[in-house]
């Protein structure tokens, strides 16, 4: 069996459980890439993706795995399962630019 890989946010989750002062949360805020707010909680993302949150006060819990989409930079919950990084926005988008020049291409074929 695989043994898993212990994530940033699993590392800052033992340590705060291990050692709770303001210091400490701090130092794991500052180490952040990204802050997000989802269902009213603020989401603390490090640059391996992983994330914690703050169920209570001084309870912090890994809060899944988050990517950031290359087109326009913004953080998101990577839905399980999913395999892209780019965000349905920009997605939407880049299929609108690619079916625009299609049709450009085929109306200089066509003329």
């Amino acid at each position: 069996m695989a043994e898993r890989i212990m994530t940033i946010a699993d590392m800052w989750v033992n340590r705060l459980d291990e050692h709770s002062s303001p210091a400490i949360t701090t130092k794991m805020q500052d180490d952040a890439v990204a802050v997000v707010e989802e269902r009213g909680e603020y989401v603390y993302i490090f640059k391996d993706g992983s994330a914690v949150y703050e169920k209570r006060r001084g309870d912090w819990y890994p809060a899944g795995e988050y990517v950031q989409c290359p087109e326009c930079e913004e953080w998101r919950a990577m839905p399980e399962g999913d395999c892209c990084d780019i965000c349905d926005d920009c997605d939407a988008i880049g299929e609108a630019e690619d079916e625009q020049a299609a049709a450009i291409l085929k109306s200089a074929i066509l003329n």
